[in-house]
């Protein structure tokens, strides 16, 4: 039986940690309560009464964040482990994002668990020797903070094979009609 999953976005829940709230780890599976919290550069501890559905639950979080490989339960038992995502630095300004909008909240969200330049874990696909963002924008934009470093700051990256790239074209569909529109055409 397949749950019915769904990431709440929100910021001010009672029924999550603030920490996973700001992390998007809260979920909802079949109205009950789940947190998928980050402890680590590629772990997860995974929390609530719908055990049965995790292996679900692990499979939609990964969506989101990929590079997560290891998913423990509240006792430190290995839920879930997948191959590692190789991770390779790059340059922040050597990152041309797709998206060039952020959300201040999600932006203030974000900063709260980022500390370090390995914090920032950017999905990447690379193009004619490019590397576009693919997603992580609000990390791009907080690892611009003074603390974190500068344009020359090096980021980890994972690359998302060209198939990914299909998740954008509706974006790109509507900017481009967009576009047209403004042209006149």
């Amino acid at each position: 039986m397949k749950a019915e999953i769904q990431r709440i976005n929100e910021y001010n829940d009672p029924r999550f940690s603030p920490a996973v709230l700001r992390q998007h780890g809260a979920f909802l599976v079949n109205g009950v309560p789940c947190e998928v919290e980050v402890t680590g550069l590629d772990c997860a501890v995974v929390r609530g009464e719908a055990q049965a559905f995790y292996p679900q639950l692990i499979e939609d979080f990964r969506f989101y964040a990929e590079h997560i490989s290891r998913f423990y339960d509240a006792k430190g038992n290995l839920l879930a482990g997948f191959s590692p995502v190789e991770r390779f630095p790059v340059k922040l300004l050597d990152i041309q994002p797709s998206q060039f909008y952020v959300d201040e909240d999600k932006l203030a969200a974000v900063r709260s668990f980022i500390t370090e330049p390995e914090d920032v874990v950017i999905p990447v696909m690379v193009q004619d020797g490019r590397y576009i963002s693919l997603d992580g924008h609000t990390r791009l934009a907080a690892a611009l903070a003074p603390a974190l470093g500068s344009g020359a700051l090096a980021l980890l990256a994972v690359e998302r094979p060209l198939a990914c790239m299909l998740s954008l074209l509706p974006y790109l569909l509507f900017a481009a009609l967009t576009l047209l529109i403004l042209v006149g055409v």
